[in-house]
């Protein structure tokens, strides 16, 4: 047993002793350490060497490729020498690799034909946008613009590419000065292009309504939402002003078919009003004449289009409600609007689109309208009973409706509770059809929307 176990002891010796390849020499000095380092170049070709020093690592050569360095796992392995053990793999290039190359235009345009994507070892010309009145300066690779200009990607590079634009902002422009007379200006724009059409901000004053911007300090003349593309000199803007009250206030409708009338809406906007089989025959049968028939007030605009929602255009493209060309029909010949009345959405129930997004997009309509309209007063209709069963229609119908009185929370619009008038209990009194209200809808919808404008405008 005891030569047994002398002789598993001198083993487990020489084991360990071959492992850490530790070798005496011959003159009985401090042994001498051997690494070993494993050089792999291709699938091909792996080379193993040994040795009790520093060696320094190879360029390897292969044909039609770029050598791209050493890399140890997926990390470049950025010394030149080793000294202990080690595997590093050969990481190549082939010449005619494809990158795509990307812009950054900054609102400018590229031309027809645009270098898309570039080739690895070939050099390739960037090519030159055009943006109005301004000088195009060369392409950079980074926001700040400190890396550029670049005309060319030379065949050296490779990668994917990002450059940005730069321009040299050359435009006629002149200069605006405001008069607001007591009010406040957000989002204040000193300057205009002469030759070109741009739209003002709105002002707002407590307690007053805007009516527009005008020439001269006396208010002759016509009020201007609009610069026109006329212009070629700096002006001066004199806000009007008229006291908050309904006798003075404009209003414009934002809706869907129910809002609708033959004639009395922009052109080629699509109606469902008249209808011969049903009992609403003129105009003064609808619920947004009878706010003008009934109260004097003034309506701007019907913008309303048949089978439109939030986010459904309804057969005409660009014109769904969150639509900025949309909105900016509210103000009609130049007459700022200062209430909007939107009864909109059960149409993004047809189309099916979940609660969550029609929360989202409902919110940045809203949002848009301020920043269009300035200090103008909204209110909103919640979606009264309908009775199509299109994706699940009444269970949207009622989460959209509690997104919408959680908006109006939170960005200060009104309500007008249809969905508490026009319920499902009493829908076959107020509705003409699955969708669409009769005269006594109409007049329900009406003395609601009115409730709502007393209550919280009018007092």
């Amino acid at each position: 047993m005891r030569k047994i176990l002398a002789c598993l002891f001198i083993w487990m010796v020489l084991f360990l002793t071959g492992c850490n390849m530790n070798i005496p020499n011959q003159n009985d000095q401090e042994p001498i350490t051997l690494y070993k380092v494993v050089l792999v170049y291709d699938e091909e070709k792996t080379e193993t060497i040994e040795t009790e020093g520093e060696i320094n690592l190879p360029k390897p050569v292969k044909e039609n490729h770029v050598f791209m360095g050493w890399y140890k796992g997926d990390e470049l392995f950025e010394e030149t020498t080793v000294n202990k053990h080690i595997r590093l793999t050969a990481k190549w290039l082939e010449i005619g690799t494809k990158f795509n190359v990307f812009y950054d235009l900054d609102g400018g345009e590229l031309p027809s034909e645009w270098l898309r994507y570039y080739y690895f070892g070939e050099e390739a010309t960037l090519p030159v946008p055009v943006k109005k009145y301004n000088e195009f300066l060369g392409w950079y690779k980074d926001e700040e613009f400190t890396d550029g200009p670049y005309t060319v990607i030379s065949a050296s590079e490779y990668g994917n590419k990002l450059y940005y634009a730069k321009y040299q902002d050359n435009a006629p422009y002149k200069n605006i000065s405001y008069e607001l007379n007591g009010g406040t200006l957000s989002n204040v724009t000193d300057k205009y292009i002469a030759g070109e059409v741009q739209r003002l901000s709105f002002p707002k004053k407590d307690g007053y309504y805007f009516k527009g911007w005008y020439l001269n300090d006396d208010f002759s003349g016509e009020a201007i939402s609009f610069i026109p593309n006329t212009f070629n000199d700096d002006i001066t803007l004199y806000a009007k002003w008229v006291e908050r009250t309904l006798e003075n206030a404009t209003v414009s409708v934002y809706g869907d078919s129910i809002s609708t009338f033959e004639g009395y809406l922009p052109e080629g906007f699509a109606y469902y009003y008249p209808q011969t089989t049903l009992d609403v025959k003129t105009v003064g049968d609808t619920w947004w004449y009878k706010l003008y028939q009934n109260n004097n007030l003034n309506i701007v605009i019907n913008n309303s289009i048949s089978g439109t929602g939030v986010l459904n255009a309804g057969g005409m493209s660009g014109y769904q409600g969150l639509s900025q060309k949309r909105i900016d029909l509210l103000i009609n010949d130049n007459v700022p609007v200062n209430m909007v009345i939107i009864y909109l959405g059960i149409n993004d129930c047809k189309i099916g689109t979940d609660t969550l997004t029609f929360k989202r997009n409902y919110k940045e309509m809203i949002k848009m309208m301020y920043d269009t309209l300035g200090d103008v007063d909204i209110i909103v209709c919640t979606l009264g009973a309908a009775t199509f069963s299109y994706n699940n229609c009444y269970d949207l119908r009622i989460e959209y409706n509690s997104a919408i009185r959680e908006l109006s929370n939170e960005l200060n619009f009104y309500l007008a509770e249809i969905d508490k008038v026009i319920t499902d209990e009493n829908k076959d009194i107020y509705m003409a059809n699955m969708l669409h209200p009769n005269k006594m809808g109409m007049d329900a919808i009406y003395n609601e929307v009115m409730n709502s404008i007393d209550l919280n405008i009018g007092a």
